[in-house]
C-alpha cells in the first residue's frame, strides 16, 4: 500500500524543552510511519509500538471510520480513494495536514478532529482497550489488526502477546452501531442508513449509482494519549496505519 507518510517521523518522544526564555512544551512523538505494515490484501496491519520512556504518556488510542462502496479495491492507495468513496478522499485530506505536520499544535483538539468527522476509538469484546491492552504496558510490543477472510469466518481481532481480542465497534451515549458491533460486512451495516445517533461510525455508500455489491473499507489511525502537567489531554500527531477491507459475514 502507497501513501503520504513525509511528515510521520517527527522529533524525538519525551520532553521537548526550549531555553532562553522560551516556555517549555510537552511533546508526544507519533508512531513512526515504518512502524506500520499492510499486508494480505489490505486485510492485514502489523504496528510495532515503540519504546516510550514519557512519564506524560498513558495509552494508545486507535480512531477509526468505515465506508460502504460498491467498488472492490483490492489494491488500495492514495490514488483509489475517491473510487471507493468520495467521503473517504475528504476524510484522508483533512487529517493529511495533521500527520505530516513537524509540530504538535494541534495536540489539545486532536481528539475533536476525528470525532468531527465521525471517527470512534476501537473497543475490544472482552477487554478494556485503552487500559488494559494498549495501556503503557504494551509498549514497545508488536499488535496486529487482522481483518482477514476465514473458512470459519473468525472476526476481525487486535492481536498481541498471542492473545486474540475480537474488535468491536464503539459507540457514545445513544451513538450506538447497528445490529452486529463485530467488523463484519454484514447486511445490517451496509444497508442501514447512518443516523446522528446509528451507525454515526459510517459513512454511506456515495455517487448516484448505488447499485450492485456494497463492500466495506474502514480507514485507521493511531495516536499516543496521555495527561499534561495541568491534567488536560496531551495527544501526539497521528500516524496512518492504512484502509482494509471488513471481510463479509457467513
Amino acid at each position: 500500500m502507497k501513501f503520504l507518510r513525509s511528515g510521520a517521523l517527527l522529533a524525538p518522544l519525551l520532553l521537548t524543552l526550549i531555553s532562553c526564555g522560551i516556555e517549555d512544551y510537552i511533546f508526544l512523538s507519533p508512531i513512526p510511519a515504518g512502524n506500520i505494515t499492510v499486508e494480505e490484501v489490505n486485510s492485514k496491519a502489523t504496528i510495532r509500538l515503540p519504546s516510550i520512556g514519557d512519564y506524560y504518556f498513558s495509552h494508545f488510542i486507535i480512531y477509526y471510520r468505515i465506508y460502504i462502496s460498491n467498488k472492490d479495491v483490492p489494491s488500495i492507495n492514495d490514488g483509489s480513494l475517491s473510487t471507493i468513496s468520495a467521503t473517504l478522499q475528504q476524510d484522508y485530506n483533512a487529517f493529511l495536514p495533521f500527520v505530516n505536520s513537524e509540530s504538535n499544535n494541534a495536540s489539545a483538539s486532536m481528539s475533536n478532529l476525528f470525532t468531527n468527522r465521525k471517527y470512534q476509538t476501537l473497543a475490544l469484546e472482552d477487554a478494556d482497550i485503552e487500559r488494559d491492552v494498549l495501556s503503557d504496558n504494551a509498549i514497545g510490543k508488536t499488535i496486529i489488526l487482522d481483518f482477514i477472510k476465514t473458512a470459519d469466518s473468525l472476526p476481525p481481532a487486535l492481536v498481541i502477546d498471542d492473545t486474540r481480542y475480537v474488535l468491536r465497534r464503539n459507540g457514545t451515549g445513544l451513538l450506538l452501531p447497528a445490529g452486529d458491533p463485530r467488523f463484519f460486512n454484514s447486511d445490517v451495516l451496509n444497508t442501514t442508513v447512518p443516523t446522528e445517533t446509528t451507525n454515526v461510525d459510517v459513512a454511506n455508500i456515495t455517487g448516484t449509482d448505488t447499485s450492485g455489491t456494497r463492500y466495506t473499507y474502514v480507514a485507521l489511525y493511531i495516536v499516543l494519549a496521555g495527561t499534561d502537567p495541568n491534567f488536560s489531554p496531551l495527544y501526539s500527531a497521528p500516524t496512518f496505519v492504512g484502509i482494509l477491507h471488513l471481510p463479509d459475514q457467513s
